[in-house]
């Protein structure tokens, strides 16, 4: 029970996100909420120094993440203990475990939509321009190093996206879940391995990504093991439906289209706005690689002398205002 409301804990926002209309105010209500329980949960309880905000830099791996995770670990246990303690008449859990394997599997086929798209976009990586084409490899982060190297190659993002939306189909019915799962936990595996070594603060969010899509293989183990490891005969998969009424089983084809459509959308409205991007980016005379030939300062001139640190010897201009010079 501490694994399932564990990882309901994290799919909340998720799903408050996927409300329609009112989705990005309860995701803004959510984030409120923690973020005016920080002082107490963070600063007062934990003895963190400091603010503890979100700050929207793309970043996963800030102090209020941690925080957060920390306090779904604490409630989650505290909720299975409970559970545990005041269930004394032992409940058919199975109806349970089907609704929390369905909304396993859909948080983490959005995620590998998302991701999958964006690469096909070319909104997650972009080819390297001259800033970092200007950069020694001693002066970039490892991170930058990373998005860099997949940046470079187009067929390798399509590849790697094509993986990741392949496994968000196959999740989405439940005759491949788990395959699909499998298929994710291998793409996860390669993308948290990533994070954690070239130290790209998504760490937290891509290792849950990964727990998903084990959680969701998993579902399958005595099968798998009875095939893959045993060389025996496995039975066939349960693959029967929570059990609903007519208007909810209405309800759900129709929430499965949206989905599915949803897909498809999204992909345009990325390629849109990338095409806005690069549209508004200004290849100007000055963009590229450059070599400093005459270099002046407080109005004298500074000859070529590779051991002057203060002259400038290249200079590179990208496709946005920022300017960025190596001496």
């Amino acid at each position: 029970m501490f694994l399932a409301f564990y990882l309901l804990f994290n799919i909340v926002p998720h799903g408050l996100a996927g409300v329609p209309v009112a989705g990005d105010w309860l995701l803004e209500l959510w984030l409120e909420l923690w973020g005016a329980l920080m002082p107490l949960l963070g600063n007062a309880a934990l003895g963190i120094e400091g603010p503890i905000e979100v700050v929207p830099t793309g970043s996963g791996d800030m102090t209020w993440n941690y925080v957060q995770q920390f306090w779904f670990v604490v409630i989650a246990a505290a909720v299975a203990v409970a559970w545990t303690v005041l269930e004394r008449r032992r409940r058919d859990l199975a109806p349970f475990h089907a609704w929390l394997r369905i909304a396993v599997r859909y948080s983490l086929a959005l995620a590998m939509f998302s991701y999958g798209l964006a690469k096909w976009s070319g909104n997650q990586f972009q080819p390297p321009d001259a800033l970092r084409l200007g950069e020694t490899f001693g002066d970039a982060s490892p991170m930058g190093l990373a998005w860099t190297f997949l940046g470079f190659s187009p067929a390798y993002c399509w590849f790697t996206g094509l993986a990741e939306v392949l496994a968000g189909a196959l999740l989405v019915w439940r005759r491949t879940a788990t395959l699909g799962g499998l298929l994710a936990a291998g793409v996860m595996a390669n993308v948290v391995m990533i994070n954690f070594c070239f130290d790209v603060p998504v760490k937290l969010y891509s290792s849950l990504l990964l727990l998903m899509a084990v959680v969701v293989a998993a579902h399958d183990a005595p099968r798998l093991l009875a095939v893959l490891v045993y060389n025996t005969p496995a039975p066939p998969a349960d693959l029967s439906a929570p059990v609903l009424g007519p208007k909810l089983r209405v309800l759900r084809v129709v929430a499965k289209a949206l989905f599915l459509l949803m897909v498809p959308v999204s992909f345009v409205m990325q390629r849109a706005a990338v095409a806005e991007m690069m549209a508004m980016a200004s290849y100007g005379p000055l963009y590229g690689l450059w070599e400093v030939e005459t270099f002046s300062r407080d109005g004298a001139v500074r000859p070529a002398d590779p051991n002057d640190a203060l002259r400038w010897r290249r200079c590179s201009s990208a496709t946005s205002p920022t300017r960025w010079c190596a001496r």
